[in-house]
């Protein structure tokens, strides 16, 4: 019953943001035509529902229109992270980490149970790298792929010496999508400064936009969409605990311990940040832990590494970084191998 009532109060938070559109559409009446059809239907023993011509026009429509926005809201918000429950689990966020559920946010009170990740921005260096997703079935079949491209230059952002990182996703058939985001970091010790999100199509919408801004312990911003337009969109802000820092998101993974000293017996706590849109997609703590080095081969080529795990909401992933700068070049998510199959990011390209 809890988790029925936070669903519908998400769902009326998102008719209340858009229902100036719900109110603009049109209601279409019934014409003749039909009326006469559906009496001639019902005298051969068909029986249908007809219009209460009492009821307001306007009414009706609404009505009708907050039902469709009700299921609406479960096609653009689906279950575990805000994105995923259709073919590939991962239509609006893949990210590095695969599929999450951030619908494990910390609770007040709550706090990490390792240090939290100290990174330095000085370590991080102008880039561009290229990964490839692969999603095979648990019966060994291959269904999806994605190519990801991650640039890194230097930049500034209101004033400040920061890193650019542009990630582009291009989603294969069956969930053919292209998800672009910038997020820029501080140069001095990687904290979020802002980020944008856009990925076409995102279900019934041409494009979603998200632009997120962050100050202290806060991330504001405002979703927006595109073919249909819900007008001036839905504005948020959240808080992120400080306990549960640093914050990154899932598209800066790859560069992000790039910043960390690893080593044997490395370990710390962090949070991925999501698209902050509902107050169940905000933060999701993870904890990282060396747990040994090994030298393995990717596309990109062979690389001695640091094999750690990322563990989140009782899940378990592989991570192999680069010993030589800590670039990401491989990420395996097996933790439902037998009955959802396996997930898998490599580095196929480094320049």
């Amino acid at each position: 019953m809890i988790r029925f009532n936070r669903r519908r109060k998400a769902i009326d938070d998102f008719i209340d943001g858009i229902r100036p559109e719900l109110l603009a559409m049109p209601t279409p009446q019934p014409t003749d035509a039909l009326r006469a059809r559906i009496i001639a239907s019902r005298a051969g023993g068909v029986r249908h529902i007809l219009p209460a011509p009492e009821i307001p026009p306007r009414s009706v429509g609404l009505t009708i229109a907050l039902s469709l926005a009700a299921s609406l809201v479960v096609l653009l918000i689906p279950i575990g992270l805000h994105r995923s429950a259709s073919v590939g689990d991962d239509i609006a966020s893949p990210g590095a980490f695969g599929q999450v559920a951030f619908a494990q946010a910390p609770r007040r009170g709550d706090h990490p149970t390792l240090a939290p990740v100290r990174a330095t921005g000085a370590r991080l260096r102008p880039l561009t790298a290229e990964f490839e997703r692969r999603v095979i079935d648990s019966a060994g079949r291959p269904t999806g792929t994605s190519q990801i491209s991650l640039e890194v230059s230097a930049s500034s952002s209101a004033g400040d010496a920061a890193w650019r990182v542009v990630s582009v996703t291009r989603n294969q058939p069956p969930t053919s999508s292209v998800d672009v985001e910038s997020v820029y970091v501080a140069r001095a010790d990687l904290h979020l400064l802002q980020r944008s999100i856009h990925v076409s199509p995102y279900h019934r919408f041409q494009r979603i936009n998200v632009a997120q801004r962050f100050e202290g312990d806060s991330v504001t911003g405002r979703m927006t969409t595109e073919g249909p337009s819900i007008g001036a969109g839905r504005a948020f802000a959240r808080e992120l605990p400080r306990s549960f820092g640093p914050f990154m998101s899932e598209r800066v993974a790859p560069v992000f311990l790039m910043g960390v000293p690893l080593g044997r017996d490395w370990r710390g706590s962090a949070s991925l940040l999501g698209w902050a849109v509902r107050d169940d997609d905000v933060s999701l703590p993870i904890e990282l832990r060396v747990e040994s080095d090994e030298a393995i081969t990717v596309p990109a080529g062979r690389f001695d590494c640091w094999r750690l795990s990322i563990r989140f909401s009782g899940r378990q992933i592989h991570y192999w970084a680069r010993k030589i700068d800590g670039l990401g070049v491989r990420v395996l998510d097996d933790t439902d191998a037998k009955t959802r199959g396996t997930r898998e990011i490599v580095l196929t390209r480094i320049r």
